[in-house]
């Protein structure tokens, strides 16, 4: 297998994505990481998982004490389990605060029914799940550690978006028509290779949650006129 040369960041987004596809849970990602069993991930235990969870990846031994110290808060050489969770919910707070910078260029762009659905989706999540995590796996119906297209569509569009008889939801003509629902799934699907991935998720949702109080204000007022 070749080697991979990565850089701290890439490193870090990896093991991030890795950990989520690999366990069931955070505390199970720590558990995993602790290799030594002592409920603290030592510098040696992150090496170790390194080369378990990434093969072929080359990391010199700078760049490992780098990767190791962003989760490391107080400096101590080993990583205690707060410092695991802080750093990696530390990571979606980020990902939400570099969406939002942007978000003035895009303020009076018109809603179209791509982003009506978005928008449903962002609140069905907020409203029934305790976090995007469990709502990803909600979605991912085979735990592959992706989301295809064929569990996205039965779940999001034949499940969450279902009209009931009280309304609220998304209109049929709008949840069956294939044009939108290729549209949906490609603004989740970042990459482009057919899959969408947590980090995918991730960002997507974030975007959603800064764009949400436009695209409704924008949505009241379009059924107003």
């Amino acid at each position: 297998m070749p080697a991979m040369v990565k850089s701290v960041d890439e490193v870090e987004e990896m093991l991030r994505s890795k950990l989520y596809r690999r366990f069931g849970n955070l505390q199970q990602a720590f558990r995993g990481l602790d290799r030594s069993n002592n409920g603290m991930i030592t510098l040696r235990d992150l090496k170790e998982s390194l080369l378990t969870l990434l093969p072929g990846l080359e990391l010199s031994d700078n760049d490992l004490e780098m990767l190791a110290a962003r989760f490391d808060a107080t400096g101590n050489g080993v990583i205690t389990w707060a410092e695991f969770l802080d750093r990696l919910r530390e990571a979606e707070t980020a990902a939400r605060i570099q969406i939002a910078r942007g978000w003035e260029a895009h303020a009076l762009e018109p809603v179209t029914p791509a982003d009506e659905v978005l928008m449903r989706v962002k609140a069905k999540v907020d409203e029934h799940f305790s976090s995007l995590r469990e709502a990803f796996l909600a979605i991912d119906l085979d735990r592959s550690g992706f989301i295809s297209k064929d569990e996205f569509e039965k779940v999001v569009f034949e499940e969450w978006l279902v009209e009931t008889e009280e309304g609220g939801e998304v209109s049929p003509v709008i949840a069956k028509n294939p044009a939108i629902r290729d549209l949906l799934f490609k603004k989740y699907d970042l990459t482009g290779d057919g899959r969408i991935h947590y980090s995918e998720f991730m960002k997507v949702m974030a975007t959603s949650s800064e764009f949400g109080l436009h695209m409704h204000r924008a949505y009241e007022k379009g059924r107003q006129v």
